[in-house]
């Protein structure tokens, strides 16, 4: 396994006494964790999920080779990883990994004014968490915008030279709202 690895979720509890497990799901569709094989924990160990039912946002599945509730409870807090090459190839020239988004420079009119930290999901859509540097500041602004990730805010993102651009009008009033 590579050090790339992606975290789709980890097990979070214990359901029952035959070795089920709660795990929460990173993944668009919390289910689908079950579809990405093999699944790895951080150690490189290989985990084979049987999806059973969601209960309470989590995803509730068996584990191969494990049948009683002390194999299950061994397994709480194992983060489960795939590594990138098991990713399907994302439709459109407009939908992003979450993971190409976080470390882009971001620019307006050609300057640098930060870099993307983090991107959170909104019933709204998707909302980029950029950290200002010192000179897109000032001592009454915050050092992190939140952009909606939306094409009348964010121009085409360059994955190749690791650059998103934000349209200059929408950043001018994005900041005043700050």
């Amino acid at each position: 396994m590579s050090g790339d690895n992606i975290l789709l979720g980890k097990i979070v509890g214990v359901h029952g006494v035959r070795g089920l497990v709660s795990i929460q799901s990173y993944t668009q569709i919390p289910e689908d964790i079950t579809t990405y094989k093999p699944l790895y924990t951080h150690g490189g160990a290989e985990i084979d999920l049987t999806f059973k039912f969601i209960k309470k946002n989590q995803v509730v599945c068996a584990v191969a080779g494990v049948d009683n509730r002390e194999g299950a409870q061994a397994l709480k807090n194992t983060s489960l990883y795939i590594e990138p090459q098991q990713l399907e190839e994302i439709g459109g020239e407009d939908t992003f990994y979450i993971r190409d988004l976080i470390g882009l420079k971001v620019s307006v009119e050609g300057a640098q004014v930060g870099t993307v930290q983090d991107v959170k999901s909104s019933t709204g859509g998707d909302i980029l968490a950029i950290h200002l540097h010192g000179d897109a500041t000032s001592a009454n602004t915050p050092t992190v915008m939140m952009v909606p990730f939306r094409k009348e805010f964010v121009g085409d993102v360059d994955l190749e030279s690791k650059t998103l651009p934000l349209h200059a009008p929408s950043f001018e009033s994005l900041k005043q709202l700050l």
